[in-house]
């Protein structure tokens, strides 16, 4: 009996100490993107339209095993046919002017269940008085809701405080119909910013890129999905619906 309970201290022990490293991981990359926030800088246009794109994967994800163009939204065919390019593109025919299009992955933000205000002067170097629309995509990634829905609204706040002449749209979650889709509700309306609905099509695969869909990197080479994650990411039906979507709600002076 003795034995079992020093065993399951010892486990707990383990178990802890393995939290803490995990946190201490995270804490160290958070400093380091702080490091190279500080060491760079982004330039918005003088004149024409300045988009910042605030996402996960779905509006932007690196080169990796399973994936191959750096800065495209997961799973769109080609660059041109992920959301963030679309409105880009939408932008320029619609206003006839140069358009500024910037995306970045904020992931970070998602995971750092324990702290997510720590990392919002990731996004300093991005936000400025010159931008004229933000969108915003988190939420898939977020496994711990225990303060998310605080934790939204405290993120759209910072980006109106340091960016108030950008119409900032926030875009539903779009995998989840629950939870954390109504968080996100509730805080925009409490921001008073918009908010754009993915039910029509959560769940749906045709919406989905789905495995064995053939993607082109930005030099036109074709590549097969195989991973399942990536397959769940929208394809190119699901990125037109949600372009459209935000195009809608686009007011931009």
């Amino acid at each position: 009996m003795q034995n079992k309970k020093i065993q399951g201290l010892s486990d707990y022990v383990g178990e802890m100490e393995n939290n803490l490293k995990n946190q201490n991981q995270q804490i160290e990359e958070i400093t380091e993107q702080l490091d190279e926030l500080q060491h760079s800088s982004v330039t918005w246009l003088d004149q024409g339209i300045n988009y910042f794109a605030i996402g996960n994967s779905i509006t932007s994800h690196s080169i990796a095993d399973y994936w191959w163009t750096d800065g495209v939204g997961m799973a769109a065919s080609c660059e041109e046919n992920d959301y963030v390019h679309q409105i880009s593109k939408w932008l320029e025919d619609n206003y006839n002017e140069s358009v500024e299009t910037k995306s970045y992955n904020f992931y970070t933000w998602e995971v750092q269940a324990n702290d997510r205000a720590e990392t919002l002067q990731l996004l300093d170097k991005y936000l400025s008085d010159e931008l004229d629309l933000i969108t915003i995509q988190l939420s898939e990634n977020v496994s711990d809701v225990s303060t998310f829905r605080e934790d939204f609204e405290e993120l759209c706040r910072y980006i109106i405080q340091k960016s108030p002449s950008a119409q900032i749209i926030v875009i539903d979650d779009f995998w989840d119909s629950g939870e954390k889709s109504s968080m996100k509700v509730n805080a925009t309306r409490s921001c008073n910013v918009d908010f754009v609905s993915l039910d029509e099509i959560k769940g749906n695969a045709d919406y989905q890129a789905g495995l064995g869909t053939i993607v082109y990197d930005q030099n036109g080479n074709g590549h097969v999905i195989e991973h399942e994650g990536v397959a769940d990411h929208p394809g190119d039906k699901g990125m037109k619906y949600i372009a459209e979507a935000v195009e809608k709600k686009i007011e931009v002076n």
